[in-house]
């Protein structure tokens, strides 16, 4: 199974491995959490058994705050991003999440 690691795509070519990064918002939501608690929360998420349980997961973590009309019959969906730890859960920029 898929968990991070580099793999080669059925149809050719090569995905290299997820690496973890530091994100820079101007929000400054790097600055809630410790390196420990970043790398931590990359790392589980990696260890999570498939593509199907990761997007579980994450559709877990966003909340839909409201969803705007336009005058042309258009929308959007605003949604609240939440990073989640043993100790609590933290609300965060778009970028971030």
């Amino acid at each position: 199974m898929y968990q991070g690691e580099a793999y080669e795509r059925s149809r050719g070519g090569f995905v290299a491995p997820r690496q973890w990064n530091m994100v820079d918002c101007v929000c400054g939501c790097a600055n809630l959490f410790t390196m420990n608690e970043m790398r931590s929360v990359f790392e589980n998420f990696n260890e999570l058994a498939d593509h199907d349980v990761q997007n579980s997961y994450l559709r877990g973590c966003t909340e839909l705050v409201m969803h705007e009309n336009f005058v042309n019959g258009r929308g959007r969906n605003i949604f609240r991003y939440k990073v989640r730890l043993p100790t609590r859960t933290t609300i965060v920029c778009q970028k971030f999440f």
